[in-house]
């Protein structure tokens, strides 16, 4: 009776350990931790571009502050999209660091930022224009909300 029991107990414990790491946690816990990331990207007469690639690549916080010079760091939290007919893109859960932004599409000047998402609060949005290679860049430009 009693091995009958422990063998419960373990069955339980496995369930319960094996549910928390598959994120099984009541589903609050990453809802705070990852946030949203969208927007749209535009030509510079405000036609939506199909194609862009966007992605995000993970920065060490010392280089994000200019204390350190190294390359992208932490590859396992990079993310990429690619913008569909109406120009959008959208990433449903960003783990929190520092991210350079790169947007880049054939026939376009490459642009980048460098953004941090924080843990939880509102979606990130930033919309992008883009240039033509060899349009004139003083007049890049971007909006974030």
């Amino acid at each position: 009776m009693k091995k009958s029991y422990l063998l419960i107990f373990v069955f339980l414990l496995c369930t319960v350990s094996l549910a928390l790491a598959m994120g099984g946690g009541g589903g609050s816990a990453s809802s705070k931790t990852y946030r949203g990331f969208e927007g749209k990207i535009t030509d510079e007469n405000g036609k939506a571009l199909k194609g862009v690639d966007v992605t995000l690549l993970a920065v060490d916080p010392a280089v994000a502050e200019g204390t350190k010079e190294a390359p992208e760091s932490d590859s396992k939290k990079n993310l990429s999209s690619i913008t569909g007919s109406n120009g959008r893109y959208r990433f449903i859960a960003v783990r929190p660091g520092f991210y350079r932004v790169r947007y880049s599409s054939n026939g376009y000047q490459t642009l980048e930022k460098l953004m941090e998402f924080k843990r939880g609060g509102k979606d990130a949005v930033m919309n992008i224009k883009l240039h033509e290679v060899g349009a004139d860049t003083s007049t890049a430009s971007s909006s974030q909300h």
